[in-house]
């Protein structure tokens, strides 16, 4: 074993992630494309369609090959 001088999260929550993504103004953290309108504090990863989102304040939308998650935080 060698000792790091680095930090470390354990990403083991929605709310670790929304850490590591960059937000906007708004709160919101975007992994791909995105259509959003009075949309705050959401999480939201779009690898697959291109979702739109309206009127929605924290929650958490994932699209996968197999599942759409959408979900508060």
């Amino acid at each position: 074993m060698i000792q790091g001088t680095f930090s470390w999260s354990d990403v083991g929550s929605w709310s670790a992630v929304d850490l590591f993504w960059h937000r906007d103004p708004d709160g919101n953290a975007f992994k791909g494309e995105v259509v959003a309108v009075d949309v705050h504090n959401a999480i939201v990863d779009s690898s697959n369609k291109l979702p739109a989102i309206v009127g929605i304040n924290d929650a958490i939308v994932i699209d996968t090959p197999d599942v759409l998650l959408i979900c508060t935080k």
